[in-house]
């Protein structure tokens, strides 16, 4: 479900889906929000040091394919 509402607003780069759990058991997409706590302390950071990815290398490439998806959009557009 998450990646299908990612790829419903035409989400790119990382983010987090949030869901609400109804007493009957569904699933309802809540929000699609950017993840917090993207400091060398705390979070993702602490997640792909122990995988032995420094934290930077992740920011860089982070970067790296939000320019790459701006490029693309930008081919993609048609002037009038």
């Amino acid at each position: 479900m998450a990646v299908e509402a990612y790829r419903r607003i035409d989400a790119s780069g990382l983010s987090r889906v949030d869901f609400f759990l109804k007493p009957e058991g569904q699933l309802l997409v809540n929000e699609i929000n950017t993840l917090p706590g993207l400091t060398g302390r705390v979070g993702l950071s602490q997640d792909v040091g122990s995988v032995g990815v420094p934290f930077s290398q992740i920011i860089d490439q982070l970067i790296e394919l939000a320019i790459e998806r701006h490029r693309e959009r930008g081919r993609n557009e048609t002037s009038i």
